[in-house]
């Protein structure tokens, strides 16, 4: 099954597999006009968020590496920056 993450519902807590979270990142994120310029601000903000809770390097490059993937689903716009 891969990666799982979890998804609240009704019911409780459902696993989805990889290919079900960039179509949950597609839907979750349609019609909010996201450019690369704001991806790349969130990112670099969970990085400082990580850092000031001392969060280890490597469990943060994990995090991104599952973040990087979805990009092209969030960014759903051009702006000035992306």
């Amino acid at each position: 099954m891969g990666t799982v993450a979890t998804e609240n519902n009704q019911s409780g807590l459902l696993p989805l597999a990889d290919d079900q979270l960039l179509i949950f990142a597609t839907d979750a994120h349609r019609g909010l006009q996201i450019t690369t310029a704001a991806f790349n601000y969130l990112s670099q903000d969970m990085i400082d968020a990580m850092d000031a809770h001392r969060i280890p390097i490597g469990a943060q490059n994990y995090l991104l590496s599952l973040l990087a993937p979805m990009e092209p689903e969030i960014v759903t716009a051009n702006g000035p920056l992306g």
